[in-house]
């Protein structure tokens, strides 16, 4: 029976998110050859606030943590992406519901900061649910 129900786990889709990535034409001199690109499925927390709290009040207090990250070099759009199961940062973490879905071209390649002159951008779908294809996310600003 255990044998039974690892092969229809193994058999079973992978759930993925997956878009393209562009780069509003204004910020192209912004490039550098050693940028970075990560893009990041953050958690919902509209989805959870209490009643009485706004969406922006909750986002500027709470900092969501991204479950997955995808880190893409070289930095030549338009870009694929696809964030998977595989790119979740903790064992513990699912890969489902859904996801504010978030790119950074990022000057010093570190995940964990995000300076000025970092380039952001998001998708115009977001939330979506793991699952999704064509989350495209439009670079458009910079820090």
């Amino acid at each position: 029976m255990v044998i039974f129900l690892a092969a229809c786990a193994a058999e079973s889709p992978k759930l993925s998110i997956r878009g393209e990535i562009t780069l509003s034409p204004g910020l192209g001199s912004k490039i550098e050859p050693s940028d970075v690109v990560f893009v990041m499925a953050l958690p919902v927390l509209t989805e959870s606030l209490p009643a009485g709290d706004s969406a922006e009040t909750k986002a500027s207090t709470d900092s969501p943590k991204p479950v997955a990250v995808k880190k893409i070099t070289p930095v030549i759009f338009p870009l694929s992406y696809e964030l998977t199961r595989d790119d979740v940062l903790f064992p513990d973490q699912e890969f489902k519901g859904r996801f504010d879905v978030v790119a950074r071209v990022d000057k010093d390649g570190n995940l964990k900061t995000s300076t000025k002159g970092d380039l952001e951008g998001l998708s115009k779908k977001n939330p979506v649910a793991a699952g999704s294809k064509n989350a495209d996310i439009l670079i458009d600003r910079e820090k």
